[in-house]
Parts: C-alpha cells; sequence; structure tokens
C-alpha cells in the first residue's frame, strides 16, 4: 500500500473510531446521566452539570468543547516526549471528536433519537448505556490499530509504561484505576448537586457501561490478534 492511501486509511479509521464516541456520548450515555472512564468522563460530568438538560444553546459548555481543553496539555505531551505521528493522530481523534460532539448538540440529534426510541416503548436506561458503552468500547482498538490513541488515561498508561519496568498488566490496571477514580469522583460531584441516590445511581451506570466498553474492547483485541496470526502462518 502506498504512502498516500496509508494516511488516506489511517485518518478514515480515526474519524470513524471519533463518530462512534461522539454518537455513544452525545447519544446514549449523557443524556443518561451516565459516564465513562477518561477524559471523556470528565467531559461528560461537566456537561451534565453546566448545560441544563443538554441545551444546545450552551454548546460552549458541552463535552465537544471540554474533551479539547482538557485534551490540550495531554497532546502538548504527546508531541514533546513521544513520536510526531503518534501524536498527531492523537491529535486527530481528538478534534474530530470534538467537533462531532459541537455539532451534535448545535443540530439537538439526541432529542430527536430519544423520541424514536420512547415512541417505540424502548426508552430503557439499560439500552442506552448498553449502546454506548458498547460504541464507545470500539474506540480504543480502531485507534490503537493506525497507531495512535483517544487521549486522555490512555496516555496515563503510556506515562506509566514509558517510566516503569513492569509489563502491560501493570499499566492496564493503572488505566483501570484511573477510570474508577474519575467514574467515583464524577459520582459523587453529582450527588452533591443532585442528591445522594442520584449519585448512587450515576456510579452504578456509569460501572456498567465502563464494563460494556471493556468487554467489548477485549472482543476486539482478540480479534486483532486472531487475524494478525493469521496473517503471519499463512504469508
Amino acid at each position: 500500500m502506498s504512502n498516500t492511501k496509508l494516511k488516506i486509511k489511517n485518518i478514515v479509521v480515526i474519524l470513524f473510531a471519533a463518530l462512534c464516541s461522539a454518537v455513544s456520548l452525545e447519544l446514549f450515555l449523557i443524556p443518561s446521566d451516565v459516564v465513562i472512564g477518561g477524559a471523556s468522563g470528565i467531559s461528560s460530568i461537566l456537561d451534565i452539570l453546566f448545560t441544563n438538560n443538554m441545551d444546545s444553546s450552551l454548546w460552549y459548555l458541552s463535552a465537544g468543547v471540554w474533551v479539547f481543553a482538557i485534551n490540550i496539555p495531554v497532546i502538548i505531551y504527546c508531541f514533546v516526549s513521544l513520536r510526531k505521528g503518534f501524536a498527531l493522530r492523537t491529535l486527530l481523534y481528538v478534534a474530530f471528536m470534538s467537533a462531532m460532539l459541537i455539532v451534535l448538540r448545535i443540530t439537538n440529534v439526541s432529542h430527536l433519537v430519544d423520541s424514536v426510541i420512547n415512541s417505540n416503548n424502548a426508552g430503557d436506561k439499560v439500552v442506552y448505556v448498553i449502546m454506548g458503552g458498547a460504541l464507545h468500547g470500539v474506540c480504543l482498538p480502531l485507534v490503537l490499530s493506525v497507531n495512535g490513541s483517544t487521549g486522555g488515561s490512555d496516555i496515563i498508561g503510556l506515562i506509566v509504561q514509558k517510566h516503569s519496568k513492569t509489563g502491560g498488566r501493570y499499566v492496564l490496571r493503572s488505566i483501570f484505576i484511573a477510570n474508577l477514580v474519575i467514574l467515583a469522583l464524577s459520582s459523587l460531584a453529582y450527588g452533591f448537586v443532585k442528591g445522594a441516590t442520584a449519585g448512587i445511581n450515576m456510579f452504578i451506570y456509569s460501572v456498567a457501561a465502563q464494563f460494556v466498553c471493556e468487554i467489548v474492547q477485549e472482543t476486539i483485541f482478540k480479534g486483532f490478534s486472531a487475524a494478525l496470526e493469521l496473517e503471519i502462518t499463512t504469508d
């Protein structure tokens, strides 16, 4: 494959991953007052607390703006300390996702989707959690497949890996702990504003969404590994 075609392929993959992430947050998780790990989770709780039921006129306080702002120092670190190509692909993912989130908010797509789902009497919060978690789980494997990252807690794992002699399991554990802390703090903040019961509900549903996300990620990673083994065997 030529270098130009490879670059186009990488951009398409990153664009699709960003779309999955934006849809998962804007159409399923945030409307359900559910957060996910990483910078997306921090952006989601800030959105939930400040935009008054996803008011499109407050798009400048939406997750799309927050996720880009939070990732600015992460992207700077990538350009300074990691490979420039990796940093550029991370920047593309964050920029695409941020732009898509803002467009989806301004156009009020979430309210349209909610009305369609509820019109079929399927407006169960569990459906939103499963769909949101599953779509978000698609993003990381896709971006990693083109040697990029989704920013946020992914970079924490890379920093741990760079400055320690431990293996990949410790890195994954670091990412898991970081995500769990984000879920817990987000739920505490939400509970402080909305009440203890609301905070507990957020934590339970958010953990469920994160669990679905992890399952989808692991399934895709196993698929990539199997495909690579097949390619090596038949080469």
